[in-house]
């Protein structure tokens, strides 16, 4: 099995919700540099990908390969929490199929 790297999984995850009638987008997050300058994204801990269910639920998800799975900061858990207290959909997925399996929980 070929490992795929996050931005991999974030761009298959992106283009099945899209399909399934979701409104979804990435985000970058924290400081980036690029040829010498400066960018600064969002704030550090908001999920990789953001989104609207096709019945307006927010969505938030945080990707990471299957390796680092477990490895999510303070500021990405805090996040995660937050949206689900605000009755959103949020969690850690390493795959197409993990993002299946959360939201068949919802």
């Amino acid at each position: 099995m070929q490992h795929q790297k996050e931005q991999e999984i974030v761009k298959s995850i992106i283009e099945w919700l899209l399909w399934k009638g979701f409104y979804a987008f990435r985000v970058n997050a924290g400081m980036m540099f690029q040829e010498g300058r400066v960018f600064k994204g969002a704030d550090r801990g908001v999920s990789d990908i953001i989104g609207i269910s096709p019945s307006g639920r927010f969505i938030a998800l945080e990707v990471k390969t299957a390796k680092r799975i477990k490895n999510l900061s303070n500021p990405q858990s805090d996040f995660l929490e937050m949206i689900k207290k605000k009755k959103g959909i949020s969690g850690v997925v390493s795959s197409i199929e993990d993002m299946e399996l959360l939201l068949k929980k919802i």
